[in-house]
């Protein structure tokens, strides 16, 4: 984090040709954007200010910024960092996603019908959800890291419990 910023999440792609551009957004800090003054993005280690002049959920988030009229200026914006200012978020904004699992490096992974799968050395993000990485029989595996696969954290235990779906590690 940036003295007196938090991190959004980052721009993607362009979407369609106005200037719009998909975007992974960190959920916990989506009604602070709203609210918003501005949205920030680095570029070349500066903080470049943007008016939000749409926002739009789905499966991603599209995201229309003053200034940023058509695709090619879009692609310019794109896979950059988005920030908010600490004093815009909203009293109780906190992370809900994003990088929320880097705690869980050194846990146990323990899968509900296999058992201990071993520690969990690392975490990959990727552009929808972390991947936790295990090394299981010599071999590097990954296993997202998503909601639905999670049964329970034991954070005195240094646990994670998931139910993994039936030939997940067999890929």
């Amino acid at each position: 984090m940036s003295a007196g910023f938090v991190e959004l999440g980052k721009t993607l792609k362009p979407h369609h040709i106005k200037g719009a551009l998909k975007a992974q957004l960190e959920e916990g800090y989506v009604p602070s954007l709203e609210a918003a003054a501005a949205v920030f993005i680095e570029h070349q280690g500066q903080k470049i200010p943007f008016f939000l002049e749409e926002l739009e959920s789905g499966k991603t988030w599209i995201i229309k910024l003053e200034g940023i009229d058509d695709r090619d200026q879009a692609e310019q914006w794109s896979r950059k960092t988005l920030y908010l200012r600490e004093k815009d978020l909203l009293e109780g904004a906190a992370p809900i996603s994003g990088l929320a699992f880097d705690f869980l490096i050194g846990f146990h992974l323990l899968d509900e019908e296999l058992g201990d799968l071993g520690e969990i050395i690392d975490l990959i993000e990727l552009p929808q959800q972390e991947m936790a990485v295990l090394n299981i029989e010599e071999k590097e595996v990954l296993v997202p890291l998503h909601e639905d696969l999670i049964v329970e954290i034991l954070e005195a235990q240094k646990q994670i419990i998931m139910q993994l779906p039936e030939g997940l590690l067999d890929l």
